[in-house]
């Protein structure tokens, strides 16, 4: 899932969530969110993150974030949860 919008915020919170709630549909043993545009992400969305990773878990699945910014690296780190997430390039 490659996400379009520059900024992932609260505003977007239940947008995102319902895409989100399509990736726990699918049966890829791995959901990759490409987040190679996001310029700004915050706590909300991270929370997001967060509840389809154990979702995902619990479906003996995986979730990666993909082509992370520099805004997205920075925010997990700030929020303490860069060491949850996979994140690499692609």
């Amino acid at each position: 899932m490659i996400f379009e919008s520059d900024v992932l915020e609260v505003e977007e919170a239940q947008m995102i969530k319902d895409a989100l709630m399509l990736c726990l549909k699918n049966e890829e043993p791995t959901v990759k969110l490409d987040l190679r545009n996001i310029n700004k992400i915050d706590l909300s969305v991270i929370q997001l993150f967060l509840s389809l990773q154990k979702s995902l878990h619990n479906q003996n699945r995986n979730m990666t974030l993909i082509n992370c910014t520099n805004s997205v690296i920075e925010a997990l780190e700030l929020c303490g949860c860069s060491k949850l997430f996979e994140c690499t390039y692609e």
